[in-house]
Formats: structure tokens, C-alpha cells, sequence
């Protein structure tokens, strides 16, 4: 009996593909989510924050593999594989540039398939879990008010001003944000993590992916995007406040 190696969404339509697909990886402990079509594979990363890798065709019954890549990058940060008949160069560099992490062309003979595929699920989840940080951490908590380099974030306000009483004009998903890393100063948070915290109940409402709202924000707090001081990137995880943390007390 194996121990569960990881969580696999796989997106097939070919009901004899995905059944095959399914059963090799199940017989190596991961735990599968298999989806027939794009509409589905949304539903579930909706539903599971534990997702662990995607595997996606392109040819899909309600549309084109590639549309659902950007999507799917807003509801997880984990990597995604391409596993599709196409042999295409403009295939492969599309769905590198929209966020996959690797594109495997379906051999005539599924046993070769697999074999490769199982390798690359292996490797890709390996280094995802590796990158995850603790998750159990204590956010800043006490005042509402917080000072951060030349800016005041107001809790009660849902907002950030400057010296002068300036409001930073965030949007309140930025603001969530800001306020998440802010309180966490010095601790490494994932982007999945961070998708997850400032989440609501209407996953709609927040279609942007993590990298795009901290764009924003950076801009809208004077961060340099080449330099940041504040925001800092880590590669492959997520992101870390740096700045220096000030409670003030009314």
C-alpha cells in the first residue's frame, strides 16, 4: 500500500487516456482529481487548495488547453504539465509563456508515456512541496494601525496613507494583501498561500493572479519593480516583507 506521494488534477478527455493516466498514478500513492473538460478542472482547483501538480490536454471538448492556463494560475501555484498529441513548437512556447512548467508530447505507446510522465510528476511535485513553506505561522496582530517606511496601514480604513494623509488609492484585494505580508514582515509566504488567505467565497471576484496585485501594489507604494526594498520576491515561492514594522497605538 503506498502513502500518498502528492494530489494530481488531470485534465483528459479521452475517456480510455485519462482511465490509464489514472491507475498508474494511483498505483504510485497519488491521489487523482480527474476532469473530463476545462469547466471541471475549474470546479475542483475551486474546491481543492491541495493540489499538488496538473496535468492538461489541450484538445478539450469546451475549448482550447491553453485558455485555461491563466486561470488556473489565480486559483494554484502548482506546476502544470502539458501532456497533449500536439507536437507543436507554437503549442510548446505558448503554453510555457501563458505558466506551464513543462509540455510532454503522448507517445503512440502509453507505456513509454508513462514512464516519462511518472518521472517529470515525481520531479515537478518534489520540488513544489520542497518550496512550501510552514504553514502554520503568527500573523502581527495588536494594533490596527501599522507604519511601514513612510506609510500608515489603517486596518479599521482598509487603506494605507502617507505622511501627509494621503490615501495609497488600494483596491480592497491589495490592501488584503499588503496587510498579510505586512503583518507576516520576515517570513516567506507562498503565492498559493497568499491566494488562499485573501480569498473570499467568490472566486471570481478575485481573478488576478498574486504576481499582478503585487505589481500593483509595488507601484502604488513607490517599490521599485527592478529593486524592491519592501516586497521582496523569492524565487519559485512566493513573496516577503522586508520593511521595517511598526505598531502605533492610539
Amino acid at each position: 500500500m503506498h502513502s500518498k506521494a502528492g494530489s494530481v488534477l488531470l485534465v483528459e478527455d479521452d475517456e480510455l487516456d485519462r482511465r490509464i493516466m489514472s491507475s498508474d498514478l494511483q498505483a504510485s500513492g497519488y491521489e487523482i482529481f480527474a476532469a473530463p473538460d476545462g469547466r471541471t478542472s475549474i470546479d475542483i482547483l475551486n474546491t481543492k487548495r491541495d493540489i499538488d501538480i496538473v496535468l492538461l490536454d489541450l484538445g478539450l471538448p469546451d475549448g482550447n488547453g491553453l485558455d485555461l492556463i491563466e486561470g488556473m494560475r489565480t486559483r494554484t501555484n502548482a506546476p502544470i504539465i502539458i501532456v497533449s498529441g500536439r507536437d507543436s513548437e507554437v503549442d510548446r512556447i505558448l503554453g510555457l509563456e501563458r505558466g506551464a512548467d513543462d509540455y510532454l508530447v503522448k507517445a503512440t505507446d502509453m507505456r513509454v508515456l508513462m514512464r516519462e510522465l511518472m518521472a517529470r510528476v515525481k520531479a515537478n511535485v518534489r520540488r513544489y512541496k520542497a518550496a512550501q513553506p510552514a504553514p502554520s505561522y503568527t500573523l502581527r496582530g495588536g494594533s490596527e494601525k501599522i507604519r511601514f517606511g513612510r506609510w500608515l496601514l489603517d486596518s479599521s480604513k482598509y487603506q494605507i496613507f502617507d505622511e501627509k494623509g494621503k490615501s495609497g488609492n488600494l483596491t480592497v484585494k491589495e490592501f488584503q494583501l499588503l496587510e498579510v505580508l505586512v503583518r507576516a514582515a520576515g517570513r516567506v509566504l507562498s503565492r498559493e498561500h497568499l491566494f488562499a488567505l485573501v480569498r473570499d467565497d467568490d472566486d471570481y471576484a478575485y481573478d488576478r493572479a498574486i504576481d499582478v496585485q503585487i505589481t500593483r501594489i509595488r507601484k502604488k507604494i513607490g517599490d521599485s519593480a527592478q529593486s524592491p526594498e519592501l516586497i521582496k520576491t523569492v524565487r519559485g515561492i512566493g513573496y516577503m516583507f522586508e520593511g521595517t514594522v511598526e505598531d502605533v497605538l492610539d
